[in-house]
């Protein structure tokens, strides 16, 4: 078995590799142009893989493209003229951090700006606003929404709190903690009946919604450090119990992520998700190429990028 899978991450590094743009970047498909998210994973991803191998510069070019992409307030967008992303923005201050952190920087060298990052997003909130007959959830609490001026949701939530707890210097500031506690609030608050996030409310005009695998696997990450809040146990139970669901190269490797970094069994999803990727090869999305592959990849790395 321990053969089969070195196979497969071999075939899926040698993927990833070969789809990278010539500006250091990755696009959600080969050729198309470079985007945040897909970048993000495969530096995730290849930081581990590549452990060993000859520096190719691949760290340098993949930062100057996002100094490139960084705004005037802090955030990145890699789209000009495009709202900036915040659950993307926090997926990169994750990838960003360790490379910034290990990295002897030339004078001169372009970089960007990681405390300019966290502030940004530090300073984003969803829409607040009052009680509605239509849910039953406290809107008051904002997380993060996908751009400014819009509704908290639970994806971006989840990413920009993980990532200002990962990016912040100990001991965490207050209004950091504070804005973090808050996020916490609001992932407990959408928290389905049954257990799981949906994407954004639990429940609707008196109905309660579906959990999906791949938002509870990220409110999972986020809440991690709270392993006994009776919302997470009741997310990770959900989550146990209904992973085979969504049998996807998005949410099988997410779902072998936040299993693992609670130290749940994850045997069967990663037997799944090799099925899965022996059955149809590399997904064309390269997104969730590098994503299962930095999910294959965890008993070298142990998530170190995504645990607390």
């Amino acid at each position: 078995m321990a053969e089969v899978a070195d196979t497969l991450q071999t075939q899926l590094a040698d993927a990833v590799r070969s789809s990278a743009n010539g500006d250091g970047g990755w696009g959600y498909l080969s050729g198309k142009a470079t985007r945040l998210e897909p970048t993000c994973w495969a530096l995730l991803a290849l930081t581990v893989a590549d452990r060993g191998r000859a520096d190719d510069g691949r760290d340098e070019s993949a930062l100057a493209l996002f100094a490139a992409w960084q705004g005037e307030s802090g955030l990145l967008s890699d789209t000009p003229g495009a709202f900036p992303n915040f659950a993307f923005n926090g997926l990169a201050a994750i990838a960003i951090h360790p490379m910034m952190s290990t990295r002897h920087w030339e004078p001169g060298q372009s970089k960007p700006g990681l405390e300019a990052l966290r502030s940004a997003i530090q300073a984003g909130a969803g829409v607040r606003f009052g009680r509605s007959w239509v849910s039953r959830q406290d809107n008051e609490l904002a997380g993060w929404p996908w751009h400014d001026g819009t509704s908290s949701w639970v994806e971006p939530t989840a990413w920009c709190a993980l990532a200002l707890k990962k990016t912040a210097p100990a001991p965490i500031e207050a209004s950091a903690a504070a804005r973090v506690a808050e996020a916490e609030r609001m992932l407990a608050d959408r928290c389905c009946h049954e257990g799981g996030w949906n994407y954004g409310n639990s429940n609707m005009l008196g109905k309660e919604l579906l959990p999906y695998v791949p938002t509870s696997a990220l409110a999972l990450l986020a809440l991690q450090d709270h392993p006994a809040q009776p919302e997470v146990v009741r997310g990770l139970s959900w989550l146990a119990a209904n992973w085979r669901r969504e049998s996807s190269t998005l949410a099988l490797p997410l779902a072998l992520i936040a299993m693992s970094v609670y130290r749940e069994s994850t045997d069967e999803i990663e037997r799944s998700l090799r099925a899965c990727l022996a059955a149809a090869g590399p997904p064309d999305n390269l997104a969730a190429r590098a994503l299962a592959l930095y999910a294959l990849t965890g008993r070298r790395h142990g998530y170190a990028a995504l645990s607390l």
